[in-house]
Order: C-alpha cells, then sequence, then structure tokens
C-alpha cells in the first residue's frame, strides 16, 4: 500500500491546455497544445497590465503616503484625505512624473501657496523668492505677536481702494487703519476689545445701550431666536486717540435657546472710518456679519469637515501644503456652486476622476 501511494504520487497529472508551467520563470508563460505564439504574449501583457493598476495606484497609497497607518480616523477625514491623496497622484502623473516617493519630497520641499505649487509641479526650480515675496505663515502657526506684521505684506498683493476690510479685535491698531486709510485708500471696521482698553473705556462711557437702537433684526433658526441691536454714534470722532474714526459703535446679540430656554446676551464695541452718510447702522451691522461668514465658510470647513486641527501632518513643510491644497479644494467646490463641502465631499468619495476633472480648466 505504501508503495502504491509513492507512486500514485509520483505520477505526472496531465496540464489543460493554456496553463502555467511552473517549472518557468515567472516573468514567463508557457502555453502547452496548440496555443498560438501571438495569443500567449498578449496574455502576459494583460496580466502585467493588472498589476500595473495596483503599482501605480494602491502600492502608492500603501508605501509613499503611507494610508494604512494615517492617524485621521473621524468623520469624514479618511475620505477627505483619500480624494486629496489620489488627486496629488494622478496631478503627479499628468505632469509627466513616475517616481511617486520622489515627486512628493521635490514638490513638499519647495511648496508654496497652491498656485505655485501647482506650476512647481513640472519639477522647474526657478529662482528663490525673496523675503518679501513669500506667502505669510499659516494663521494657525504664527503666534499672535507675529500676525499683526502679516496684515501689510498681505493686503499689497490685493487692490483695496474703495473697500471695507474688517477685521478682529487683534489688529485694531493705529498704524494699520493709518495703512488702510492713508496709504491705500480704504475704510475699516473694527471689534475694540481689550487690547484697546482706552478707546473701549472711551465707547462704553457713552452708554449707548441706555438708549433706544438705531437698528435691530430678529432671526430664528438652528434652534434659537436671535436678535441684533446696534447703536452709533459721532459725537466721539475728535476725542478718540485712534486715527480716521468717523464712528463708533455698539452692537448686542441677544440669542434666546428654544430647547434649553435659555437665553444669553453679547455686547461688542466697535469704530469705522465710514461717516454716517457712508454708512447708517443697517450697513455697519451687514458688514460685521459678513466678517464672521468669513469664519462659518472657511475655518469652521477646515475643523469640521477637514478636521484639521487633529491632522497628524506635522514635518518639514507638510502642514503648509495641506492647508493649501483644502483651502484649494473648498474654493473649488464653492466657484462650482456647492454650499454644503461636507455633502459635496461624500459626492466625490470614491470618483477621483470627478475631482480632476472639476479642477482641470
Amino acid at each position: 500500500m505504501e508503495s502504491l501511494a509513492y507512486k500514485k504520487n509520483e505520477m505526472a497529472l496531465p496540464q489543460p491546455p493554456g496553463s502555467w508551467n511552473r517549472q518557468a520563470d515567472s516573468r514567463t508563460l508557457s502555453i502547452v497544445n496548440k496555443t498560438p505564439r501571438g495569443r500567449s504574449q498578449s496574455i502576459l501583457s494583460q496580466n502585467r497590465k493588472h498589476w500595473s493598476v495596483e503599482n501605480k495606484q494602491h502600492y502608492v497609497l500603501d508605501v509613499t503616503f503611507d494610508e494604512d497607518r494615517s492617524q485621521i480616523r473621524s468623520l469624514n477625514g479618511p475620505m477627505v484625505m483619500t480624494c486629496l491623496r489620489r488627486y496629488a497622484i494622478s496631478l503627479l502623473r499628468l505632469k509627466g512624473y513616475t517616481n511617486r516617493l520622489y515627486s512628493r519630497r521635490r514638490v513638499v520641499k519647495s511648496a508654496r501657496p497652491v498656485a505655485g505649487h501647482l506650476r512647481q509641479a513640472r519639477g522647474t526650480s526657478g529662482p528663490k523668492p525673496s523675503a518679501s515675496s513669500r506667502a505669510p505663515p499659516h494663521p494657525k502657526k504664527v503666534h499672535s505677536k507675529k500676525e499683526i506684521p502679516c496684515v501689510r505684506p498681505l493686503l499689497d498683493a490685493l487692490e483695496i481702494a474703495g473697500k471695507v476690510i474688517t477685521a478682529d479685535a487683534l489688529l485694531t491698531q493705529k498704524e494699520i487703519a493709518e495703512y488702510l486709510v492713508h496709504e491705500r485708500g480704504a475704510d475699516f471696521v473694527f471689534t475694540v476689545k481689550g487690547n484697546q482698553p482706552t478707546l473701549k473705556h472711551d465707547i462704553e462711557a457713552l452708554a449707548l445701550r441706555a438708549r433706544r437702537c438705531d437698528y435691530a433684526t430678529t432671526e430664528k433658526g438652528h434652534g434659537q431666536i436671535t436678535t441684533r441691536r446696534i447703536w452709533c454714534d459721532d459725537s466721539l470722532n475728535a476725542y478718540v486717540n485712534f486715527p480716521h474714526v468717523q464712528q463708533v459703535f455698539c452692537i448686542e446679540r441677544e440669542v434666546t435657546h428654544l430647547k434649553q430656554g435659555l437665553t444669553t446676551v453679547e455686547a461688542v464695541c466697535g469704530v469705522t472710518s465710514q461717516s454716517k452718510d457712508k454708512a447708517g447702522p443697517k450697513t455697519i451691522l451687514s458688514q460685521n456679519r459678513k466678517h464672521w461668514s468669513v469664519e462659518n465658510k472657511q475655518h469652521y470647513v477646515l475643523d469640521v469637515t477637514f478636521d484639521e486641527d487633529r491632522s497628524q501632518i506635522r514635518s518639514l513643510n507638510g502642514p503648509m501644503v495641506m492647508t493649501c491644497l483644502r483651502r484649494y479644494a473648498i474654493s473649488l467646490l464653492r466657484l462650482k456652486g456647492y454650499t454644503n463641502i461636507a455633502q459635496a465631499c461624500r459626492l466625490l468619495w470614491g470618483k477621483p476622476h470627478l475631482a480632476i476633472r472639476m479642477a482641470l480648466p
């Protein structure tokens, strides 16, 4: 019985037509029984093309971008990051790169804002930009004391004559007000808080909220009723130690939360270089609200939809590159008519060809 079993194991099993010869090289296809040579080469080519998808897409995601060990796991973060990685691969392919690791290192090393990044993706190395022409650092990486000097280089690249510039209380500075009005011919609407204590005290001394408001709005939405009131006054124009002030104002926000039954009241002071004839209470209130629309449409989307604050990309210029790509994606979706960025990201999930078609002219 043992000899019979041994003989059965030693018997060569017949190979069906079109099968692999196991003793052949892994890159050589051996076809038996009347298979034309041209057909065998076609099958080998098709097999190699199959694995080219693995090498050009999944291998790059797993090895070059280290996707499997990504720490972005909450909300829509993984979906957004996958779309960005696939978009980067396709973009580099279109620019002629074949080595993904080399391409990413080169682009990250010489990264600039998105427009410059896309121009430099060809691999051309131009002269180094001067310190004055470099883009200001990302706001989340800038200390508050270093944010003020960035205002002038940022606005120098924009045409702001005849425009109204709004800013947070941090940028309520005499130098900035003088620069906007005297040098650039623009107007400002600034919020006044503790960084300008004398100016804030002078506005509060008017007791504007003690009289009837000049304009008020009431809105209901998101489970709350919000009432906004504004008071304006020009009696301090010649008294306050702040340049080009034509009006001071106070805005009160009264929010009633319907579910909890709680009411909160918040009041802020401000100054503007617009006279009463140029901007009344309704206009100033609208300008103040539009300032916060930037927070809602830009920073809120970065923090919640893209989960930027918990990004694990921290080395070299990686944070700056990813911030530019996120802002570029938001701007592109806005230009295409999307108002809900999270919904647009879910729509483009797993469809990088649509994202690329959207980005290309």
